[in-house]
């Protein structure tokens, strides 16, 4: 990894559901690009983990939020720089989605890493999440509203996970629809960070 970009900043985004998390793994556990000091745990849903930072996570919803005194695309670079030691980074989340265009851009990640997976298998997960959390069993059929939202969510966050081509010039798409080895995103990583390398 040192041999192709020094302290690489990476930045993972999906639709959610979509396989985040084992890049985030990969990233963290493999390539020696952490993914935050206050990593959220893992859940029955998620017994690896989420690899998603937690302070990045307030950070991000408050630039969403709107309050640009406090949370901007400068403030949270250097409060993540701090935290990481300015060293190799990484962050995982799909709220990087819902910001404007111009603060994706002023985020300037080395590389950002797009996690898709088939409408049917992430709303399918999607809905893992929703029987969990109101207890249902895996016999309860959700109400066809509760399957129009996650549908909707999903297709706006693959939307606007494409836009980010218009935003950042080294994105790196692997779709976890089949089975994706560690071995595979490793490669995908390690191209991205390649190509990442060139644009310095």
């Amino acid at each position: 990894m040192n041999s192709q970009i020094r302290n690489p900043r990476v930045i993972v985004v999906g639709s959610g559901r979509s396989g985040t998390s084992s890049i985030g793994r990969i990233l963290h556990e493999e390539m020696h690009i952490r993914m935050g000091r206050y990593l959220k745990p893992g859940d029955a849903l998620n017994p690896e983990g989420y690899y998603e930072d937690l302070i990045s996570h307030a950070l991000v919803r408050g630039m969403v939020s709107g309050d640009n005194s406090i949370y901007n695309p400068r403030t949270y670079l250097e409060i993540m720089n701090d935290l990481n030691g300015y060293v190799a980074w990484g962050v995982k989340d799909p709220w990087f989605l819902l910001l404007p265009p111009a603060w994706q851009k002023a985020l300037t990640p080395d590389l950002c890493m797009i996690a898709t997976r088939s409408l049917e298998k992430t709303v399918n997960s999607w809905l893992k999440v929703w029987r969990s959390s109101v207890n249902a069993t895996s016999v309860d059929n959700p109400p066809r509203s509760v399957i129009d939202h996650y549908t909707r969510l999903t297709l706006d966050r693959n939307e606007r996970a494409n836009r980010l081509y218009d935003v950042w010039p080294n994105i790196v798409t692997i779709d976890f629809t089949e089975r994706v080895s560690d071995e595979e995103i490793k490669t995908a990583i390690r191209a991205g960070l390649s190509a990442a390398s060139h644009q310095k």
